[in-house]
Order: structure tokens, then C-alpha cells, then sequence
């Protein structure tokens, strides 16, 4: 197993886990996978109290049917979990 360094970050650990097609296919829709304010937007809404960008696109990847083509592997989904667990680092 590796130990990581550091805490997870957006831009160096979630970001390029998104494929230049995984944005533009959710661009049209309002989801902004490769924008950092966007995605570690501290607001909340009537479904998540905080990071409610966030938190909804890890429920959606978490169900496994974004991206379309092929769930994201178990271990990608712990990164992104210990990226919201550590506070969002952009």
C-alpha cells in the first residue's frame, strides 16, 4: 500500500481523475468537474449543509453511473472520500 505524503487536493488528486470528456459531457448540465471554486464551493443546499458540489458528485460517481462508460475503480473513490474528509483542499 502507499502512505501519501500529504493530504489529498483538488487540483493535484481529484482533478485528474476527470477525462477531458467526463467535463464536457457534464459542462452542459451546470457540473464544472474541472473548476476548483466550482467543486470546493463551501455552500450547501436543501439535500447536503456544506460542499454540496462536491458531496453530489461523489454520490453520483459512488452509484457508479458517472462517468457512463465505466464506474470508477474503489480506489479513486477512497481518494476522493479523504479529499472531503480533509476539507476540500482546492
Amino acid at each position: 500500500m502507499v502512505q501519501r505524503t500529504s493530504l489529498p487536493s483538488f487540483a493535484k488528486d481529484i482533478m485528474p481523475m476527470f477525462r477531458p470528456d467526463d467535463i464536457a459531457c457534464m459542462r452542459p448540465m451546470g457540473v464544472r468537474l474541472n473548476n476548483p471554486d466550482w467543486m470546493t464551493d463551501p455552500g450547501g443546499d436543501p439535500e447536503y449543509p456544506d460542499y454540496a458540489n462536491a458531496r453530489r458528485v461523489f454520490a453520483v460517481l459512488q452509484k457508479g453511473s458517472m462517468p457512463p462508460d465505466q464506474p470508477w475503480p474503489d480506489a479513486w473513490l477512497t481518494v476522493y472520500q479523504d479529499w472531503m474528509a480533509n476539507g476540500f483542499a482546492p
